[in-house]
């Protein structure tokens, strides 16, 4: 398991020695008490029996292609209202050069999230 995943006060071993994650990047050596960096990419094994699924972990952190592309549409919406607001203060080629990119780009984002 990686060492970010590791939630602080657990007990682990790193390198042969048993540690207790102290903090985001350090952690208390059992043997001395002393603190240590540990690389948020080492990898580390738990001594607690009951190891956290870290697939589990990662895939909690994670919002679905749906959510995304919720949130895409109320920002689009969000930007397009915006839009609209100012474009008396811009010139008619602007306006449509504006509008022309940010549909794109919301096109492209959609595109790039839709499943596969």
């Amino acid at each position: 398991m990686k060492f970010y995943l590791v939630p602080v006060g657990e007990v682990f071993i790193f390198q042969g020695e048993n540690f207790t994650k102290s903090g985001p990047l350090t952690a208390s050596a059992e043997v001395d008490g002393k603190t240590r960096m540990i690389p948020r990419s080492a990898n580390v094994q738990l001594l607690n029996v009951m190891e956290p699924d870290a697939e589990k972990q990662e895939k909690e952190k994670l919002i679905s292609s749906t959510d995304a592309l919720n949130a895409a549409k109320q920002y689009h919406q969000a930007c397009m209202s915006e839009l609209k607001n100012i474009q008396k203060e811009l010139t008619p080629q602007l306006y449509d050069k504006l509008l022309e990119n940010i549909n794109t780009a919301y096109q492209n984002f959609k595109n790039s999230i839709e499943v596969r």
